[in-house]
C-alpha cells in the first residue's frame, strides 16, 4: 500500500499535463458484446504523453506474456478475468478494479470467460537535467540568492 499511493499521486499528476494542454476530449468505448474475435483492441487515443486501448477478451482468451516500457493502468470495465505477473503474483479482474503497472513488468491477462479493460499508458516523465555546483544557490554568498535592500 506504501508504494500505490505515491504512484497513484504520479499517474494523476501525469494525466492531467496532456489533457489540460489540448483542452478537453471524449473517447466512446465498445461495448464487450459488438465484434466477433477473441481478442479486440481499439487504440481509443494515442497522444505524446497519454495512450487509452480498449482490450476486450472474449470466449476464455489468454493475452500472451507481454510488458509495457511505460507506467500504465488497466481498469476493468466489464466481465471477469486474472491478471498475472512473472512473479507468480494474481490479481482478480472485475468492475471495478484498476491494477497499476511499473513499467517493463511482464503480465497475462486471461479472461473468465469475457472481459473489457480499459489500459492507460503514461509516458515516463522527464526528469530535469542536473544544475551545476553552486547554481541557484546565490553564487559566493551560498544562500538564497537574495539580497537586502541597498546591500552587494
Amino acid at each position: 500500500m506504501k508504494r500505490i499511493l505515491p504512484t497513484l499521486f504520479l499517474l494523476t499528476t501525469l494525466i492531467a499535463i496532456p489533457l489540460a494542454a489540448d483542452g478537453l476530449r471524449s473517447v466512446t468505448m465498445k461495448s464487450p458484446g459488438t465484434g466477433g474475435s477473441d481478442q479486440d483492441v481499439d487504440r481509443l487515443l494515442i497522444d505524446r504523453d497519454l495512450k487509452l486501448v480498449q482490450i476486450i477478451l472474449r470466449n476464455g482468451k489468454t493475452m500472451d506474456r507481454h510488458s509495457v516500457s511505460d507506467p500504465a493502468t488497466i481498469h476493468c470495465v466489464s466481465g471477469s478475468g486474472i491478471l498475472t505477473d512473472d512473479n507468480g503474483k494474481s490479481i482478480a479482474l472485475k468492475p471495478g478494479v484498476v491494477v497499476i503497472l511499473p513499467p517493463d513488468l511482464n503480465h497475462v491477462v486471461k479472461a473468465t470467460p469475457e472481459l473489457s479493460l480499459l489500459v492507460t499508458r503514461f509516458a515516463e516523465p522527464k526528469r530535469p537535467a542536473e544544475r551545476p555546483a553552486g547554481a541557484g544557490r546565490g553564487g559566493r554568498r551560498g544562500g538564497g540568492g537574495m539580497m537586502r535592500p541597498g546591500g552587494h
